[in-house]
């Protein structure tokens, strides 16, 4: 910054004695004032000149094409890309760990569905889609309450009431083969549901057995 203020001066020393010298008559001090303001409006014309070449440069998709600038406009450009840099590696690492966090619970053998503050399905692991028989790609951003209508779910969801879970047949559940499922509620975020669900039909009839 200092040297940028000298080479400021010096263009304007250069200007001021160009023109005190080539406007000498009738008045050098005219020459004086005219060489300064002409070396201002150079300096002003180049500095916005690279300017210019910054923003095309910033705004160029590729930011690794090489960019021939000088003094502070160059210490902009170098430290604006290396805090480009470093936001894209944090932008990936944050995009790695949460494919991560999605394969583990896809692995997980519990459903697990994302609700938005409105209801809405944000996002479901396999295991939810079959036990809920959602798609996991059309029923995206529906409503749950418009796709699971079973009335013990639909109650349990109305009361608010999370504190336990509640059991419901599963939507292919039939007379000759059921489904039992156990779901629970768990608020989260700003307004944001977890929808958890497990098979429960081996541990019912296990008990039904004992009985």
């Amino acid at each position: 910054m200092v040297w940028r203020v000298f080479r400021f001066f010096l263009f304007q020393l250069c200007g001021g004695l160009i023109g005190y010298w080539l406007l000498a008559l009738p008045n050098p001090l005219h020459g004086l004032i005219v060489g300064l303001l002409v070396a201002s409006a150079l300096w002003v014309a180049i500095d916005l000149r690279r300017v210019a070449q910054l923003l095309r440069w910033l705004k160029d998709a590729d930011q690794t094409k090489p960019l021939h600038l000088d003094g502070l406009w160059a210490e902009v450009a170098t430290r604006t890309l290396r805090l480009l840099r470093q936001r894209e590696s944090r932008a990936h690492d944050s995009e790695c760990r949460l494919q991560e966090f999605l394969a583990a619970i896809q692995a997980s053998p519990n459903g697990v569905v994302l609700l938005d503050a409105l209801g809405r399905i944000e996002w479901c692991n396999e295991t939810a889609a079959e036990h809920f028989g959602f798609d996991p790609k059309r029923d995206m951003q529906q409503l749950i309450g418009n796709l699971v209508r079973e009335p013990a779910f639909l109650t349990y969801q109305a009361m608010g009431d999370f504190s336990h879970d509640v059991q419901m047949p599963g939507p292919r559940s039939t007379p000759s083969r059921p489904v039992r499922l156990a779901v629970h509620l768990h608020d989260y975020g700003e307004g944001r549901r977890l929808l958890l669900s497990r098979d429960v039909t081996a541990l019912e009839q296990a008990e039904v057995m004992r009985r």
